[in-house]
């Protein structure tokens, strides 16, 4: 990630037995696989889900993607017991808890119900996210207000953690 924008490194071959030429790529980006009429494409998705050990794909498409509008603030805040979804992927918040030193999240990762990855999570981890990576800006456990409300009530609030879009990130080689 560099200046918030998402690429992946690909390495492509001149000559079948050349040096690789190795570049950073964006989405929308041209590449020319081979010297072959026909053999150029555009990077039409980098994503990448789950912890920052996990795989990204990259796919390229003989047309130029679409681009999506930014969000507005660069967060998403999301409470216990709520899925956000991203294409087929779905962030499960299944709890915020008390992990004995810090206020962690639980989250599960699935695509079309196959359990992909089971993240406990905390303030300052990385997750990622399709073509974005977050950081873990804030999670507050359940709480129940201070003040009572109209009808004398102590009203009672879910636990929720909020991601903030990484502007700029490069991982340790």
């Amino acid at each position: 990630v560099n200046e918030g924008i998402l690429k992946a490194d690909i390495s492509l071959l001149e000559k079948q037995n050349s040096k690789p030429v190795t570049g950073g790529y964006k989405k929308g980006d041209e590449t020319t696989i081979s010297s072959e009429p026909g053999c150029t494409y555009y990077i039409y998705s980098i994503t990448k889900y789950g912890s920052s050990g996990s795989i990204g794909m990259v796919t390229l498409s003989k047309s130029a993607p679409v681009v999506l509008p930014e969000m507005h603030d660069g967060r998403i805040k999301e409470y216990e017991n709520k899925s956000i979804l991203i294409g087929d992927y779905d962030f499960y918040v299944r709890k915020v808890f008390d992990n004995g030193k810090d206020i962690a999240a639980n989250i599960k990762v699935t695509k079309n119900t196959a359990l992909i990855e089971d993240l406990e999570l905390k303030k300052g981890d990385y997750i990622w996210m399709g073509e974005n990576l977050y950081q873990i800006e804030n999670i507050a456990a359940a709480f129940r207000d201070k003040v009572k409300d109209p009808n004398g009530n102590y009203e009672w609030n879910p636990g929720y953690i909020t991601f903030k879009v990484v502007q700029e990130y490069l991982p340790n080689r």
